[in-house]
Order: C-alpha cells, then structure tokens, then sequence
C-alpha cells in the first residue's frame, strides 16, 4: 500500500469519529452477525471496550504502515486473543472485518469504493497477524 491509501483510510476514519457512534454502531452489528457473539462478550465492560476498539483500529492502521508503535501494541492485541488467553478462534476475524466494514459504509458518507477497498487491506494485514498468534 502507498502513503495516499494509508491517509485515505485515516481521513476516513476521522469522518466516522466525527458523524458520531461509530463503536456502538460497530458493536450493534458485530453482535448480530453471528449468534455466538453475545455470548463471547456477555462478561464485557463496553465503556472500555469501546476505548479499546478505537485504539486498536489506530494499532491496525500503524501497524499496515510497517510502524514499530503499531506492531508493538498490537504484538498485546494478539497475544490477548490467543488461545492461551481470550481464545479468539481466527475463523471469527472475518466478521469482525465485515462489520467494521459495514459501519464504516454507514457512517463515512463521503466513502469511495477505492477506500472501502484499501480499509479491507489495512484490517487484513492486521488481522492476519493477530490470526497468526492464535496458537502461541
């Protein structure tokens, strides 16, 4: 990915803080996209989740970037989800992906086809490497 895609996505990302919900809305349909959500977060504290959640989408995009801020919090992000701790199953990442997709159709009303395309890009190199932590 070039620098423009990455300032594509990060501008995007400021017009879904800005037109507001962007977490709750994230969360909304996240937990409807598979019925074994709720249950996977019936013990969770979502005012800090929320604060996670955009600090982990900040962590996806540095770390995409090849920053090392980026790769060390989510190196945190990563070993949290493993199967040891949280025990994120990496086949679940896809809804994850998708519903923050979704919201950010919803809420980023100037949103282009090329930047949805470069959002999926970042998410994914992020996710894969939190996928791939899975099992240590």
């Amino acid at each position: 990915m070039n620098k423009e895609a990455f300032q594509d996505v990060r501008i995007s990302f400021g017009r879904c803080l800005m037109n507001g919900g962007l977490i709750q809305e994230f969360y909304e349909i996240f937990l409807e996209s598979d019925p074994r959500l709720p249950f996977m977060f019936e013990n969770t504290d979502f005012s800090e989740q929320r604060e996670l959640l955009s600090h982990s989408i900040n962590l996806a995009i540095l770390f995409a970037e090849g920053n090392e801020t980026g790769k060390a919090g989510l190196s945190k992000v990563r070993k949290s989800h493993s199967r040891k701790e949280l025990n994120i199953p990496p086949s679940m990442y896809h809804l994850w992906i998708d519903s923050f997709l979704k919201t950010v159709k919803k809420l980023d009303d100037q949103l282009e086809e090329k930047v949805l395309g470069e959002w999926r890009e970042v998410l994914n190199i992020a996710v894969d490497y939190i996928r791939e932590g899975y099992e240590e």
